[in-house]
């Protein structure tokens, strides 16, 4: 049975808005909330993404520090009296009562002889850095000291000394102790 009602205008358009909003409203109760999970897995994916990136780029620069570890390695010598002389520095430091900041070798060069230079950089008093300076002067291995800078830091109140010294070694062959 069909009824026939004759609708005003106004009743037309509030019908239709009904009809509109129950569509809506049916939706968001289904689409919607899959288009929410859909953007949050894509958010996630995203972020997934830049971690495998980063781990990516970490397993990329691994073999390029191994080379460069390996680098540092070769540029000390096997000769167990030059690990000895950074000890030494390490405890004329100490002794000297001034304040180690760094110990950097350079590359080692030389055909026979090897030459090693090594920047030490310290701080403390005026005489304690030249005491410090003596000891490595006075050192018993055959070395030159081959560049001093004395630097005044007048916030702290020290003095600065960056010495470069030249460590001169023969390279111990196979089979001799």
């Amino acid at each position: 049975m069909l009824l026939k009602i004759r609708l005003t205008k106004r009743e037309k358009a509030l019908l239709l808005l009904f009809f509109v909003t129950v569509a809506l409203y049916l939706f968001y109760r289904t689409g919607y909330r899959q288009i929410e999970d859909h953007f949050k897995k894509k958010i996630e994916l995203e972020q997934k993404r830049l971690s495998l990136s980063l781990l990516q780029r970490i397993y990329d620069k691994k073999s390029g520090i191994e080379d460069a570890a390996k680098l540092e390695l070769k540029k000390l010598p096997d000769d167990d009296k030059i690990a000895d002389y950074i000890i030494n520095i390490e405890g004329w430091a100490r002794a000297e009562g001034v304040r180690l900041v760094l110990i950097k070798a350079g590359e080692v060069s030389g055909d026979e002889v090897k030459v090693l230079p090594v920047e030490i950089t310290v701080e403390g008093d005026k005489e304690s850095l030249l005491k410090f300076l003596k000891r490595i002067e006075n050192f018993e291995r055959l070395s030159k000291v081959e560049k001093i800078n004395l630097v005044y830091a007048e916030l702290s109140g020290f003095w600065t000394l960056t010495v470069t010294v030249d460590l001169y070694y023969f390279p111990m062959q196979e089979g001799t102790e």
